[in-house]
């Protein structure tokens, strides 16, 4: 039961704080906890298929326990195996809501801290402005699976269920992720390649259009007299039902530097490509998405 508690104070702990996937287990004496903080920055964008991008600053947060239970960002959860080269247990986060206009509402998708295992409207691809659903922020539940297959390669897997606003939303992502050969004993460079799935529920949330603009009220003058009709925008669809299935497929660069025993500047380039229904989207002004993040963190 300490357990549980410590994984929900520390998410609600984490508010405001980016979101992170689950760090590697770290075995520690009883009683110890390991602890990392850091600001920087990240460039992404607006939302998955904009053309346009933003600047935010990027708070980092990863927290770990000798028990097992850990906050890393927007995710917390707890290690349940004690064996090194397979890792899974129970995970908790909070999926990014989405506002009228396409952008993410809090909290922002950031940073992937110690990635390797070891820790406005805007006119669509048809040239219309269609009206995003709103979606709100959820609070998600499932786990997560990491196998070590040899001392380079991992294959990390997390299922997460409850976004939308119907609260059914699911999301699969699975990566393999290469620790290349160290450049130095100061610095770290891992190389993932994944894909993301989901259900038809998440994909309808965040890719489908439900009545876009609507039917468009006109006022008409005849003889003097006014009058109104209702009237469909050329070009502009009125509902576009995304499915389930692979929406993107996505390569990683973490790169990670030690300034010295407590500072530490870890970096990520995130670049997906959309698939399938959520690429046909009419919200979708592009496949490719990148995301670039950097940070300085301090280990206490």
């Amino acid at each position: 039961m300490k357990k549980i508690y410590a994984i929900i104070i520390a998410l609600l702990g984490t508010s405001g704080l980016s979101q992170a996937q689950t760090p590697a287990q770290n075995l520690m004496p009883d009683g110890s906890h390991d602890l990392y903080m850091g600001l920087g920055v990240i460039v992404r964008p607006n939302y998955e298929g904009s053309k346009q991008h933003r600047v935010r600053a990027l708070p980092v947060f990863q927290m770990q326990w000798s028990n097992g239970a850990f906050i890393s960002g927007m995710h917390a959860g707890l290690h349940l195996s004690d064996q090194p080269q397979r890792d899974f247990g129970p995970l908790i986060g909070i999926e990014p809501g989405r506002n009228s206009t396409g952008s993410r509402n809090f909290p922002d998708d950031a940073h992937n801290f110690f990635p390797s295992g070891d820790a406005n409207m805007e006119s669509s691809k048809a040239g219309i402005k269609p009206a995003f659903n709103t979606v709100r922020a959820r609070l998600t539940a499932g786990g997560f699976y990491h196998m070590q297959l040899n001392p380079q390669l991992r294959w990390h897997n997390q299922l997460l269920y409850g976004s939308g606003n119907d609260r059914n939303g699911l999301r699969y992502n699975a990566d393999v992720r290469f620790k290349l050969p160290e450049i130095s004993s100061h610095q770290a460079i891992t190389v993932g390649l994944g894909i993301q799935a989901v259900n038809q529920a998440y994909a309808r949330s965040y890719f489908g259009v439900n009545n876009v603009n609507g039917p468009v009220q006109s006022i008409s003058l005849f003889d003097g007299v006014a009058f109104t009709k209702m009237a469909t925008p050329v070009g502009v669809p009125m509902e576009y039902k995304a499915r389930a299935g692979v929406k993107d497929v996505h390569l990683d660069l973490f790169w990670n530097v030690n300034l010295s025993s407590s500072w530490l500047v870890t970096t990520k380039l995130n670049a997906s490509y959309l698939l399938n229904n959520a690429a046909n989207s009419p919200l979708v002004q592009q496949r490719t998405n990148v995301t670039v993040s950097t940070a300085l963190a301090y280990r206490f």
